[in-house]
């Protein structure tokens, strides 16, 4: 019974916001109340500029401790006083935001954890900065052209363009047509100093605490006395005002001081004794690029004049920066194009990439909307970096050839007022090439077991293959010497006991005999195991220098064609037998053939070497002659060494040797 309207059930309250000592409920159709604990009363007053009788009101916020803000249908925003007075609008025709309010119609509003108002509209969602230390006035606040100068007129601020003039109650949010005139600011005299003194680039002029200051390319100066030099101003203890390009200065009602340095601002307070110290003022709406060429204020505004708009600063709303916000990994790619996360779900599921996907591209971004285009972000890459990397506006970073191994991925984001996002983070793992594989390391331990253990084989077969040649010279001295060497041993005991001269003459003549066999077998020997002669050039040169000397000793003509370039080397076991079969060949022509003609060749055809040996000679019967040891000693030989053989003999026209070897 207390409250009518609120206990009727056809009333729709849109809102109830409660303040210290009492709430505010927001009636559709009704209007706005105030309720405490015993009575209510009406806030709207019907002769109000809106009418909120005939208005759909969607939803209602609370401001601070002395505003609200409703969302419309038809109206944009309306911001009341907690008293119910009407304050201002903002609609399709007045919003400061680039996402304009379409239609007039603003569903809900929201503050995020960093106190920013955002709104739902018809065409999405758009940000207010209604809580904002800096209002910002551009040509939609209804002044037109360009700014030439401010100044405070009649408790009035107005502007000066190339249109005209505007003026504003400082109270109010919007310009209207002015014929008020600027004053003309106070000339400041030309004095001797400034000529007399060699300075930077002069780029104002100006009083602080009554005494004259200039701002130039180099700092900031002071002039004590026109007849004194001037000197560099070390009031204010800040680097880039000692020494940097100070544009504007203005000492304000509170004999705070505003400088516009290095495409800064920075705020000087003055203390109890008269020193300044700087304070900490981030003013993000204010950017690098925008140009400002005046300062002015007036009780606790300051404003900012820039060519085409203006800042108007509430020194009042002027605070530190302690909410927290995250830092988010947006994006992951491989090799720029293949996404892997998109920032939704938990970002510590761990992928596993392969070697060939060791190039990823991060993207981030931080939560804080106070000027988002100047959130800054530091990023470590633990396990491949060293450092976190400096702060940087970039919102992306690629990583490319990434080594194998395990991985976490670290961001964290600074806002306009410096301060630090929560770090966000991203696990993946490399896995490594192929060849850097477990089972590839099994693999060349495997190989390495493998040739040490043929390195091993190829040493034993080497020591076997040299006793085997051992064992083949001994034997060859034992067959072919020990026959010679008994058959001396022999003579010498006929000799003794024989007194005959003619016998032991004859016995001695077998003694040099068989002695000069024996050299020859030993030399023989000596020259097959030697490895200088491994060349086919000392062989073929020994065949062609044995074959003259014993024909042209019988009388026999011979010819001799032979390749110089044989490829290859000559081994041991190959020079031997081939030295032994031509020898024998060779032999058992000059003793047996009775040839008037020798041919001798050595061609190589195929990587293979043919040898033709062919005497025009006596020639034998086949049948009788082919199981002979000369012939079956030569064909034993060629088989020992993988070759070919074969013999053709015409009786009273000669014989053909062909021997095939394979090089």
């Amino acid at each position: 019974d207390k409250y009518p309207y609120i206990n009727s059930i056809d009333e729709f309250i849109y809102t109830l916001i409660k303040f210290e000592e009492y709430a505010i409920a927001g009636i559709r159709k009704k209007g706005l109340f105030k309720i405490t604990s015993d009575s209510y009363t009406l806030l709207f007053k019907e002769n109000s500029s809106v009418d909120l009788l005939n208005e759909t009101v969607y939803r209602a916020i609370k401001i601070n401790n002395d505003q609200i803000a409703l969302s419309t249908q038809n109206s944009g925003i309306l911001v009341f006083s907690s008293k119910g007075e009407f304050i201002y609008s903002m609609d399709e025709g007045n919003a400061l935001d680039a996402n304009r309010i379409k239609n007039n119609t603003v569903y809900k509003l929201v503050f995020d954890a960093e106190g920013e108002l955002w709104a739902l509209l018809i065409n999405g969602i758009s940000k207010i900065d209604i809580n904002s230390s800096i209002s910002i006035y551009e040509k939609r606040s209804k002044f037109e052209g360009e700014i030439k100068d401010l100044a405070i007129v009649d408790s009035k601020l107005v502007i000066r363009t190339d249109v005209g003039n505007f003026e504003k109650e400082l109270d109010e949010r919007f310009f209207t047509k002015s014929d008020k005139v600027i004053p003309q600011k106070s000339k400041i005299d030309e004095f001797n100093s400034i000529q007399n003194n060699v300075l930077p680039k002069i780029e104002y002029q100006g009083f602080i605490d009554d005494t004259l200051r200039i701002g130039t390319m180099n700092g900031l100066y002071k002039v004590i006395d026109n007849d004194e030099p001037l000197q560099q101003d070390s009031t204010f203890l800040d680097e880039e005002i000692l020494s940097g390009q100070v544009f504007r200065f203005h000492q304000d009602e509170d004999e705070d001081v505003w400088f516009r340095v290095q495409r800064k601002i920075k705020l000087f307070k003055k203390n109890y004794d008269n020193k300044y110290w700087k304070s900490e003022v981030t003013l993000p709406e204010i950017t690098k690029s925008d140009i400002i060429f005046n300062i002015t204020s007036y009780e606790n505004l300051v404003w900012f004049a820039g060519y085409d708009k203006i800042f108007e600063l509430d020194k009042t709303k002027l605070s530190g920066y302690d909410t927290s916000f995250k830092t988010n990994i947006t994006e992951v790619f491989i090799n720029r194009d293949s996404l892997i996360y998109a920032g939704f779900g938990e970002a510590n599921n761990k992928p596993i990439l392969s070697y060939k996907d060791n190039e990823l591209r991060f993207a981030f971004s931080a939560a804080s909307y106070k000027s988002p285009d100047l959130n800054q972000f530091q990023v470590f890459l633990e396990g491949f970096d060293r450092n976190w990397s400096p702060w940087s506006l970039e919102t992306q970073k690629d990583y490319t050839n990434i080594p194998e191994g395990d991985y976490t991925f670290k961001v964290k984001s600074q806002n306009v007022y410096g301060a630090e996002g929560s770090i966000d983070e991203f696990y993946f793992t490399i896995l490594p090439p192929w060849y850097r594989t477990w089972w590839a390391y099994c693999t060349y331990i495997l190989l390495l077991f493998g040739t040490l253990y043929l390195a091993y084989k190829i040493r034993l077969n080497q020591i076997l293959k040299v006793q085997r040649v051992r064992n083949r010279i001994a034997d060859d001295l034992h067959d072919d010497l020990s026959g010679t060497l008994i058959g001396i041993s022999n003579f010498a005991k006929a000799i003794a006991k024989n007194p005959d001269n003619k016998t032991q003459k004859r016995f001695i003549g077998l003694i040099e005999k068989s002695a000069d066999e024996a050299k020859e077998k030993i030399s023989d020997i000596v020259w097959t195991i030697n490895p200088i002669h491994d060349e086919w050039i000392n062989f073929l040169t020994k065949c062609r220098r044995h074959a003259s000397d014993i024909l042209e000793a019988q009388g026999i003509e011979y010819s001799l064609e032979m390749d110089e370039n044989i490829p290859g080397q000559l081994e041991m076991e190959l020079r031997k037998n081939l030295w032994l079969i031509f020898k024998e060949i060779i032999t058992n022509i000059t003793k047996h053939a009775e040839a008037e003609y020798v041919l001798i060749r050595f061609k190589t055809h195929s990587n293979k070497l043919n040898i033709t040996i062919r005497d025009k000679g006596k020639g034998f019967d086949m049948h009788s002659i082919e199981s002979g040891n000369g012939v079956q000693n030569i064909k034993k030989r060629v088989e020992a060494i993988k070759g070919k053989v074969s013999l053709e003999s015409i009786e009273r026209e000669g014989t053909s040797w062909n021997i095939e070897i394979p090089l």
